[in-house]
């Protein structure tokens, strides 16, 4: 009896504190059933004149909870949702409902089971919920993924699902009315110093740049000395000229150890605007080995050595194509993203014969055209 007071008491007292526009606290501990229409149960207690906001503490031998007299025509939901039984549409449109529980699974403020977030009439509950394991639901109580949707989603035009850094994206084009799947990366060569006179070892260099092309950052090449390889080394860029600037991307676990250029993809895309400046910087628990420039002849910034020194790099800035194009007539494109027909491929190999195709590398099912007049589309076999 004394756990049951107490619990109580902690519930009431976060119900008084997160309800800043309650009327009154009715103290009933006769009060000792949900349902029924008797003087001890709770759909008993006469709501005509009771005030909107009124709250009830109610013991049902199981489970305790608070429950708040709520405007509305829920339909009765036990033991979420209560209807007095003077409940009267439109003249006593009230019902009671269920704030806090002992019970975690029914409001979702407690317990190791899960939490829940329900509708703000309380009906529907466990709208959002997130179980021990940190898998959020959103329309049902057992999500079996990170995130777990039961129900339809709506995205705004002209936003993307994005996987990976991204690797791929779906997204709707809403200015030319069509979805596309953009999985090809076209990656352009912004900036650039490719000369070396000299080199340098040190764990620690970067290389400030002004960008050329407004878009998305997202590669740095260096050429890689592999007696002094990079070694699980972080990728960081920053804003403006130097390591003081915001960071804006940080890329972890990076090792080459061969001599030639390596082109480190960023875990994120930056967004960078032509005639900005930023700045890579690549640091590792050991030494490294670059080669570098004097004579300042990348004019876009300044490097780790100095004003008038250079590492040899290249930034890129990239964007991802539509693969997949399905346009607002239902014409499906593959490799282009206009299609004229409901099924248009643009870049199939070209083979004269069978042997040939397979010989090239196709296997068998794969596509290939013979490139002669008609055109003839075949499958390998």
């Amino acid at each position: 009896m004394k756990k049951t007071i107490l619990l109580l008491t902690v519930l009431l007292a976060v119900s008084l504190f997160a309800q800043s526009n309650y009327e009154v606290l009715l103290s009933r501990p006769d009060i000792t059933g949900l349902t029924g229409g008797t003087a001890t149960d709770l759909d008993g207690i006469p709501t005509v004149g009771l005030a909107v906001g009124t709250m009830v503490a109610v013991f049902d031998g199981t489970e305790t909870r608070i429950y708040r007299l709520t405007t509305g025509t829920n339909a009765e939901s036990s033991p979420g949702v209560i209807r007095p039984d003077d409940f009267a549409d439109p003249a006593n449109a009230k019902v009671w409902i269920a704030s806090l529980s002992s019970d975690p699974e029914e409001t979702g403020y407690s317990g190791a089971v899960g939490h829940s977030l329900d509708a703000d009439d309380g009906s529907p509950a466990d709208v959002v919920y997130v179980d021990s394991d940190g898998q959020v639901g959103i329309g049902t109580t057992t999500p079996e993924y990170a995130l777990d949707v039961d129900g339809s989603i709506h995205i705004p035009m002209d936003n993307v699902i994005a996987f990976g850094n991204p690797e791929a994206e779906i997204k709707y084009d809403s200015t030319n009315e069509r979805l596309d799947i953009n999985v090809n990366l076209i990656e352009t060569v912004d900036q650039q110093q490719t000369s070396a006179s000299a080199g340098n070892v040190a764990s620690d260099k970067w290389q400030a740049f002004t960008a050329g092309i407004s878009g998305d950052l997202v590669s740095v090449e260096v050429l890689v000395n592999p007696i002094f390889p990079l070694s699980n080394a972080i990728l960081r860029i920053y804003e403006g000229e130097g390591t003081g600037g915001a960071l804006l991307s940080t890329t972890t676990g990076i090792s080459y150890a061969i001599s030639a250029w390596y082109k480190i993809y960023l875990s994120s895309p930056v967004p960078i605007t032509s005639g900005n400046q930023y700045t890579w910087r690549i640091s590792q628990a050991t030494n490294y080995g670059f080669n570098f420039e004097t004579g300042d002849v990348y004019p876009g910034g300044i490097s780790s050595l100095g004003a008038s020194d250079d590492w040899r790099f290249r930034t890129y800035v990239g964007y991802l194509a539509p693969s997949v194009s399905v346009d607002s007539d239902g014409n499906v494109g593959i490799g282009t993203d206009s299609p004229t027909s409901p099924l248009q491929v643009v870049g199939l190999p070209v083979y004269a014969n069978n042997a040939a195709a397979i010989a090239g590398g196709l296997t068998v099912g794969a596509f290939y055209r013979t490139g002669a007049d008609p055109d003839i589309i075949c499958v390998v076999h």
